[in-house]
Protein backbone atom coordinates (compact mmCIF):
# COMPACT_ATOMS: atom_id res chain seq x y z
CA UNK A 1 0.00 0.00 0.00
CA UNK A 2 0.83 3.70 -0.38
CA UNK A 3 0.97 5.61 2.28
CA UNK A 4 0.67 9.63 1.04
CA UNK A 5 -2.52 10.70 1.50
CA UNK A 6 -4.89 12.54 -0.70
CA UNK A 7 -7.35 15.71 -0.55
CA UNK A 8 -10.07 15.48 0.98
CA UNK A 9 -12.11 12.93 -2.22
CA UNK A 10 -15.63 11.23 -2.37
CA UNK A 11 -16.51 8.48 -4.16
CA UNK A 12 -19.53 6.81 -5.17
CA UNK A 13 -19.61 3.91 -7.84
CA UNK A 14 -22.55 3.10 -9.98
CA UNK A 15 -24.81 0.43 -8.46
CA UNK A 16 -24.56 -2.75 -9.16
CA UNK A 17 -26.87 -3.57 -12.45
CA UNK A 18 -28.14 -7.17 -13.42
CA UNK A 19 -27.35 -6.49 -17.27
CA UNK A 20 -27.07 -8.48 -19.93
CA UNK A 21 -23.70 -9.51 -21.37
CA UNK A 22 -24.44 -7.02 -24.58
CA UNK A 23 -25.75 -3.97 -22.42
CA UNK A 24 -23.32 -4.52 -19.99
CA UNK A 25 -19.92 -4.38 -22.54
CA UNK A 26 -21.89 -1.10 -24.15
CA UNK A 27 -22.79 0.18 -20.49
CA UNK A 28 -19.24 -0.43 -19.26
CA UNK A 29 -17.98 2.74 -21.04
CA UNK A 30 -20.82 4.90 -20.08
CA UNK A 31 -21.05 3.98 -16.24
CA UNK A 32 -17.84 5.88 -14.61
CA UNK A 33 -18.02 7.86 -11.82
CA UNK A 34 -17.96 11.90 -12.59
CA UNK A 35 -14.42 13.38 -10.95
CA UNK A 36 -15.77 14.93 -7.64
CA UNK A 37 -15.74 19.03 -9.21
CA UNK A 38 -15.58 21.85 -6.62
CA UNK A 39 -18.59 23.92 -6.31
CA UNK A 40 -18.11 26.37 -4.02
CA UNK A 41 -17.44 29.90 -4.75
CA UNK A 42 -14.53 32.23 -3.24
CA UNK A 43 -15.99 31.94 0.69
CA UNK A 44 -16.31 28.18 0.18
CA UNK A 45 -19.99 27.84 -0.22
CA UNK A 46 -21.82 25.77 -2.51
CA UNK A 47 -23.05 27.52 -5.36
CA UNK A 48 -25.89 24.91 -6.51
CA UNK A 49 -26.20 23.00 -3.22
CA UNK A 50 -29.33 21.27 -5.38
CA UNK A 51 -27.50 20.24 -7.94
CA UNK A 52 -24.57 18.94 -6.07
CA UNK A 53 -23.80 15.02 -6.45
CA UNK A 54 -21.79 14.60 -3.86
CA UNK A 55 -21.60 15.42 0.51
CA UNK A 56 -20.52 18.59 1.78
CA UNK A 57 -16.77 18.86 1.50
CA UNK A 58 -15.34 18.10 4.87
CA UNK A 59 -12.66 19.35 6.60
CA UNK A 60 -9.27 18.95 4.98
CA UNK A 61 -6.62 17.28 6.97
CA UNK A 62 -2.48 16.75 5.91
CA UNK A 63 -0.79 14.17 6.33
CA UNK A 64 2.01 14.13 8.91
CA UNK A 65 5.17 12.21 8.67
CA UNK A 66 6.21 9.86 11.34
CA UNK A 67 9.73 8.53 11.74
CA UNK A 68 10.10 5.32 13.96
CA UNK A 69 13.44 4.25 15.53
CA UNK A 70 13.48 0.80 16.82
CA UNK A 71 15.11 -0.02 19.86
CA UNK A 72 13.93 -2.92 20.99
CA UNK A 73 16.42 -5.53 19.44
CA UNK A 74 13.34 -7.27 18.15
CA UNK A 75 11.03 -6.62 15.09
CA UNK A 76 8.09 -4.46 15.56
CA UNK A 77 4.78 -4.18 14.05
CA UNK A 78 3.40 -0.93 13.47
CA UNK A 79 -0.53 -1.19 13.71
CA UNK A 80 -3.41 1.81 13.33
CA UNK A 81 -6.61 1.63 14.94
CA UNK A 82 -9.67 1.99 12.27
CA UNK A 83 -13.14 3.34 12.97
CA UNK A 84 -14.23 0.06 13.80
CA UNK A 85 -11.90 -0.03 16.93
CA UNK A 86 -9.61 -2.84 15.21
CA UNK A 87 -6.37 -2.89 14.68
CA UNK A 88 -5.08 -3.37 11.35
CA UNK A 89 -1.41 -3.81 10.66
CA UNK A 90 0.86 -1.29 8.35
CA UNK A 91 4.00 -2.63 8.51
CA UNK A 92 6.79 -4.01 10.53
CA UNK A 93 10.01 -1.99 11.82
CA UNK A 94 13.23 -3.99 12.26
CA UNK A 95 15.90 -3.19 14.65
CA UNK A 96 18.48 -2.35 12.30
CA UNK A 97 19.15 1.28 13.61
CA UNK A 98 17.56 3.40 10.96
CA UNK A 99 14.76 5.44 11.02
CA UNK A 100 11.73 4.08 8.82
CA UNK A 101 8.57 6.73 7.98
CA UNK A 102 5.72 5.79 7.83
CA UNK A 103 2.19 8.95 7.07
CA UNK A 104 -0.75 9.62 9.38
CA UNK A 105 -3.19 11.58 9.67
CA UNK A 106 -3.11 14.05 13.03
CA UNK A 107 -5.05 12.65 15.82
CA UNK A 108 -4.34 8.42 14.63
CA UNK A 109 -3.58 6.32 17.10
CA UNK A 110 -1.10 4.17 16.18
CA UNK A 111 0.28 0.75 18.37
CA UNK A 112 3.52 -0.73 18.25
CA UNK A 113 3.66 -5.09 19.25
CA UNK A 114 6.15 -7.14 19.45
CA UNK A 115 4.06 -11.18 19.24
CA UNK A 116 0.91 -9.96 20.98
CA UNK A 117 2.10 -7.74 23.24
CA UNK A 118 1.19 -3.94 22.51
CA UNK A 119 4.32 -2.09 23.84
CA UNK A 120 3.76 1.18 23.11
CA UNK A 121 1.08 3.84 22.09
CA UNK A 122 1.42 6.88 20.37
CA UNK A 123 -1.29 9.57 18.51
CA UNK A 124 0.06 12.18 16.10
CA UNK A 125 -0.31 15.83 16.19
CA UNK A 126 -0.51 18.02 14.12
CA UNK A 127 3.05 19.17 13.26
CA UNK A 128 3.96 18.26 9.51
CA UNK A 129 7.15 15.81 11.07
CA UNK A 130 7.13 13.83 14.21
CA UNK A 131 9.55 10.97 15.20
CA UNK A 132 8.84 8.48 17.85
CA UNK A 133 11.32 6.36 19.61
CA UNK A 134 10.04 2.73 20.23
CA UNK A 135 11.80 0.87 23.62
CA UNK A 136 14.89 3.36 24.69
CA UNK A 137 12.62 5.94 26.66
CA UNK A 138 12.67 8.43 23.93
CA UNK A 139 9.76 10.15 21.96
CA UNK A 140 8.73 12.96 20.00
CA UNK A 141 6.09 14.82 18.55
CA UNK A 142 3.83 14.69 21.04
CA UNK A 143 4.39 11.18 22.74
CA UNK A 144 3.59 10.48 26.34
CA UNK A 145 4.58 6.65 26.98
CA UNK A 146 1.05 4.63 28.36
CA UNK A 147 1.63 3.35 31.81
CA UNK A 148 2.94 0.02 32.59
CA UNK A 149 2.04 -2.64 32.37
CA UNK A 150 1.08 -2.31 28.53
CA UNK A 151 -2.04 -3.91 27.64
CA UNK A 152 -1.95 -7.07 25.81
CA UNK A 153 -4.09 -7.18 23.16
CA UNK A 154 -5.38 -11.09 21.21
CA UNK A 155 -2.78 -11.82 17.82
CA UNK A 156 -6.07 -10.73 16.09
CA UNK A 157 -8.11 -8.44 17.69
CA UNK A 158 -11.63 -9.36 16.47
CA UNK A 159 -13.79 -6.24 14.90
CA UNK A 160 -16.98 -6.15 15.97
CA UNK A 161 -19.05 -9.40 14.42
CA UNK A 162 -22.37 -10.42 13.61
CA UNK A 163 -24.62 -12.59 16.01
CA UNK A 164 -26.57 -15.08 13.93
CA UNK A 165 -29.61 -13.48 12.09
CA UNK A 166 -30.42 -11.37 15.46
CA UNK A 167 -28.48 -8.50 14.95
CA UNK A 168 -25.42 -7.01 14.49
CA UNK A 169 -22.76 -6.33 16.70
CA UNK A 170 -21.14 -2.20 15.76
CA UNK A 171 -23.08 0.23 17.15
CA UNK A 172 -26.83 0.73 16.80
CA UNK A 173 -26.95 4.07 16.55
CA UNK A 174 -24.93 4.19 12.94
CA UNK A 175 -26.95 0.98 11.86
CA UNK A 176 -30.10 3.07 12.78
CA UNK A 177 -28.90 6.11 10.88
CA UNK A 178 -28.22 4.32 7.98
CA UNK A 179 -31.87 2.82 7.53
CA UNK A 180 -33.65 5.90 8.30
CA UNK A 181 -31.67 7.34 5.22
CA UNK A 182 -33.48 4.22 2.96
CA UNK A 183 -36.38 3.91 4.76
CA UNK A 184 -37.78 7.83 4.79
CA UNK A 185 -36.51 8.06 0.92
CA UNK A 186 -38.91 4.40 0.64
CA UNK A 187 -41.57 6.17 2.93
CA UNK A 188 -42.18 9.03 0.36
CA UNK A 189 -42.28 6.48 -2.51
CA UNK A 190 -45.52 4.24 -0.10
CA UNK A 191 -42.21 1.66 -0.58
CA UNK A 192 -42.28 -0.55 2.82
CA UNK A 193 -39.29 -0.42 4.84
CA UNK A 194 -36.17 -2.37 4.96
CA UNK A 195 -34.75 -4.47 7.61
CA UNK A 196 -31.44 -5.02 8.79
CA UNK A 197 -29.80 -8.36 7.28
CA UNK A 198 -27.10 -9.54 8.96
CA UNK A 199 -26.35 -11.79 5.84
CA UNK A 200 -26.03 -8.56 3.48
CA UNK A 201 -23.85 -7.11 6.31
CA UNK A 202 -21.66 -10.08 6.34
CA UNK A 203 -20.86 -9.95 2.70
CA UNK A 204 -20.73 -6.57 2.63
CA UNK A 205 -18.12 -6.08 5.26
CA UNK A 206 -15.85 -8.67 3.46
CA UNK A 207 -15.97 -7.07 0.77
CA UNK A 208 -15.54 -3.46 2.08
CA UNK A 209 -12.39 -4.93 4.36
CA UNK A 210 -10.97 -5.89 0.69
CA UNK A 211 -11.59 -2.72 -1.05
CA UNK A 212 -9.50 -1.19 1.93
CA UNK A 213 -6.64 -3.39 1.66
CA UNK A 214 -5.96 -2.96 -1.94
CA UNK A 215 -6.87 0.74 -1.51
CA UNK A 216 -6.98 1.47 -5.49
CA UNK A 217 -10.09 2.66 -5.94
CA UNK A 218 -13.79 1.55 -6.21
CA UNK A 219 -14.76 -1.74 -8.13
CA UNK A 220 -18.05 -4.05 -7.19
CA UNK A 221 -17.85 -7.20 -6.12
CA UNK A 222 -19.43 -8.84 -8.83
CA UNK A 223 -21.97 -11.53 -6.22
CA UNK A 224 -24.81 -11.71 -8.28
CA UNK A 225 -27.19 -12.58 -4.78
CA UNK A 226 -26.69 -8.96 -3.63
CA UNK A 227 -27.46 -5.73 -4.93
CA UNK A 228 -24.63 -3.56 -3.85
CA UNK A 229 -24.00 0.36 -3.61
CA UNK A 230 -20.19 1.02 -2.84
CA UNK A 231 -18.79 4.77 -2.05
CA UNK A 232 -15.28 6.10 -0.61
CA UNK A 233 -14.26 9.04 1.07
CA UNK A 234 -11.22 10.58 2.95
CA UNK A 235 -10.39 13.76 5.02
CA UNK A 236 -12.59 12.91 8.19
CA UNK A 237 -14.39 9.92 9.83
CA UNK A 238 -17.69 9.14 7.08
CA UNK A 239 -20.20 7.42 8.51
CA UNK A 240 -22.73 4.83 6.91
CA UNK A 241 -25.29 7.46 6.69
CA UNK A 242 -23.08 9.70 4.96
CA UNK A 243 -22.39 7.21 2.08
CA UNK A 244 -26.29 6.31 2.24
CA UNK A 245 -27.08 10.32 1.51
CA UNK A 246 -24.52 10.54 -1.36
CA UNK A 247 -26.71 7.40 -2.87
CA UNK A 248 -29.87 9.42 -2.43
CA UNK A 249 -28.78 12.57 -3.60
CA UNK A 250 -28.96 11.01 -7.13
CA UNK A 251 -32.74 10.60 -7.23
CA UNK A 252 -32.81 13.98 -9.27
CA UNK A 253 -31.45 11.73 -12.45
CA UNK A 254 -34.02 9.06 -12.13
CA UNK A 255 -36.73 10.10 -15.00
CA UNK A 256 -39.47 7.81 -13.10
CA UNK A 257 -39.50 5.15 -15.74
CA UNK A 258 -38.19 1.26 -16.07
CA UNK A 259 -34.62 1.16 -15.33
CA UNK A 260 -32.58 1.28 -18.29
CA UNK A 261 -29.61 3.10 -19.34
CA UNK A 262 -31.26 6.11 -19.66
CA UNK A 263 -31.64 5.86 -15.35
CA UNK A 264 -27.47 4.45 -14.83
CA UNK A 265 -26.44 7.99 -13.03
CA UNK A 266 -29.44 6.99 -10.34
CA UNK A 267 -28.27 3.81 -10.14
CA UNK A 268 -27.84 3.88 -6.26
CA UNK A 269 -31.11 5.97 -5.35
CA UNK A 270 -33.23 3.36 -7.44
CA UNK A 271 -31.43 0.02 -5.39
CA UNK A 272 -31.91 2.21 -2.36
CA UNK A 273 -36.11 2.53 -3.22
CA UNK A 274 -36.47 -1.37 -5.04
CA UNK A 275 -39.27 -2.43 -3.85
CA UNK A 276 -38.75 -5.93 -3.59
CA UNK A 277 -35.87 -5.04 -2.07
CA UNK A 278 -36.51 -5.84 1.79
CA UNK A 279 -33.19 -6.34 3.24
CA UNK A 280 -30.13 -4.44 3.96
CA UNK A 281 -27.00 -4.19 5.75
CA UNK A 282 -23.09 -2.54 5.37
CA UNK A 283 -19.53 -2.45 5.44
CA UNK A 284 -16.91 -0.06 6.34
CA UNK A 285 -13.70 -0.34 6.54
CA UNK A 286 -10.39 2.32 6.56
CA UNK A 287 -7.19 1.83 4.54
CA UNK A 288 -3.67 2.34 5.88
CA UNK A 289 -3.66 6.21 4.07
CA UNK A 290 -7.03 7.02 5.56
CA UNK A 291 -9.50 6.00 2.82
CA UNK A 292 -13.06 4.81 4.12
CA UNK A 293 -14.71 2.32 2.29
CA UNK A 294 -18.51 1.91 2.70
CA UNK A 295 -20.42 -1.14 0.49
CA UNK A 296 -23.62 -1.91 1.20
CA UNK A 297 -25.74 -4.83 0.08
CA UNK A 298 -29.29 -5.14 -0.72
CA UNK A 299 -31.52 -8.51 -1.29
CA UNK A 300 -33.09 -9.34 -3.03
CA UNK A 301 -31.18 -7.16 -5.48
CA UNK A 302 -33.20 -4.45 -7.19
CA UNK A 303 -32.20 -2.48 -10.94
CA UNK A 304 -33.43 -4.83 -12.98
CA UNK A 305 -33.33 -3.97 -16.72
CA UNK A 306 -37.07 -3.12 -17.79
CA UNK A 307 -38.16 -2.78 -14.42
CA UNK A 308 -39.26 -0.27 -12.20
CA UNK A 309 -38.01 0.48 -8.78
CA UNK A 310 -41.76 0.95 -8.10
CA UNK A 311 -45.10 1.69 -8.71
CA UNK A 312 -45.97 0.92 -12.53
Amino acid sequence: MKHRFLPTVLVLLGAATLLTPAAFAKDKKKNKDPEPQSNLDANGVDRNPELHNYAPPPQQYQQVRIKIENKTGQAVGVFYVSPRGSLENLTEVPADGKKHEIASLPGQTWLFKIGRQVIQQYQATAEPKQSITVGGGGGGGGYAPPPAPYPVYPAEPPPPRYVGRGGFAPEVGARAAFLRVHNDARAQMRVAPLRWDPDCAAAAQDWADQLAQRDRGLVHSGNPQYGENVWAGSGRDFSPADAASAWLSERRNYDGGPFDQSNINAGHYTQMVWSRTTGVGYGIARSARGTIYIVADYAPPGNLLGQRPYGR
